[in-house]
């Protein structure tokens, strides 16, 4: 009789089913984690190491954001850890406004040095029109 065997979604590796822990989570039909045992663990160690970085963030940074220097206290969210998505280096500690302008800016550079570039000429166009309509 062939082993029941499952693919982990994590290292995509396909393990006997003993490798992966029960779960009662009604999305898994099969009645187990979709992660192995092993992965879990590397991820429950990052977790882990994760917690450590944050409270020294929030101590180095003196609970304010690494951007616009506000204390933790005034959001309604903690601080998120930011990362760098490549290297996955962590650079600081950020409130949500500034964590997704940051994002936003690093996803959109090009577009927004564009258009800083063009804002002059743009509106001298337009004031060129206004003063001929005056």
């Amino acid at each position: 009789m062939k082993r029941k065997r499952k693919r982990c979604n994590r290292c995509e590796i396909k393990k006997p089913i003993e490798s992966f822990c029960k779960n009662k989570n009604k999305r898994y039909k099969d009645g187990l984690s979709p992660t192995c045992r092993n992965c879990e663990s590397i991820r429950n160690q990052r977790k882990a190491k994760a917690v450590l970085e944050y409270k020294l963030l929030i101590e180095a940074q003196k609970g304010c954001c690494a951007i616009c220097g506000k204390h933790q206290s005034k959001f309604k969210y903690k601080l998120a850890l930011d990362h760098d998505h490549n290297s996955e280096l962590i650079r600081g500690l950020l409130c949500v406004t500034c964590n997704t302008g940051l994002e936003f800016y690093i996803n959109h550079q090009k577009q927004i040095k564009a258009y800083m570039k063009t804002i002059p000429v743009r509106m001298i166009k337009i004031y060129q029109q206004l003063i001929a309509k005056g």
